[in-house]
């Protein structure tokens, strides 16, 4: 509908051009520009990440873990001042952690965990890709960057241990998620970004509003 109607405007500007009077030269009509997208995610963290029964794979798992990641341990970790700016300059909501281990004590399957932050606006989970050094957190030294664009949300890149261990981080609107691997062994990057593909598409399935009412 919304391609209808911008060349509906088209041809009606160029009738409007064409039936009236020549008076110097004409200015080219511009093309309607579509009106920008900025509704975000107002869902309850807790819900947005994957169910043990939802992740994907023939692996069993189940849920041991799903915890919330309040502001003011932002202000532990990085200190009072530190965190203050952080928090200002993001908008960060709340987050959620989910750890999931393999249903059977046999099963040659990695932990999973998958951390889910809200932010009150799309810029938000920006500025997780930008600092420490690069989208994997290269100033720490423990991942590298092994993908730079794997095609999911807004921004998602891979990034690779050097014992092999892999690391997705996913940003779509105001809502960033990662999901990476706990001890061994070593997953193989199918099953990480597997995970990642089925978290998005759970992500999609909550309605878009406004703005952040919601209260940590």
């Amino acid at each position: 509908m919304r391609g209808t109607h911008a060349r509906a405007l088209l041809v009606g500007s160029i009738l409007l051009t064409a039936c009236r009077p020549s008076v110097g030269p004409q200015l080219p009509t511009p093309f309607p520009t579509p009106t920008p997208d900025h509704r975000v995610f107002n869902v309850d963290s807790t819900e947005i990440p994957l169910l043990a029964e939802e992740l994907p794979g023939d692996t069993p798992y189940l849920l041991d873990l799903l915890t919330l990641r309040h502001n003011s341990e932002i202000l532990t970790l990085r200190g009072e001042q530190a965190g203050r700016e952080y928090l200002d300059k993001s908008g960060r909501v709340i987050g959620v952690v989910a750890r999931y281990s393999p249903g059977s004590p046999n099963a040659d399957s990695p932990l999973l965990a998958i951390l889910v932050v809200v932010f009150k606006s799309a810029e938000g989970p920006t500025f997780l890709f930008t600092e420490k050094g690069g989208p994997c957190r290269e100033d720490e030294g423990q991942y590298a960057l092994q993908v730079a664009d794997l095609g999911l949300g807004d921004r998602s890149v891979v990034c690779a241990s050097p014992a092999g261990s892999f690391w997705v981080r996913v940003h779509y609107r105001n809502v960033y998620f990662d999901v990476a691997t706990l001890g061994s062994p070593d997953p193989s990057r199918r099953l990480v970004v597997e995970t990642a593909v089925y978290q998005l598409a759970k992500l999609h399935s909550f309605p878009l509003s406004s703005s952040v009412t919601l209260s940590p």
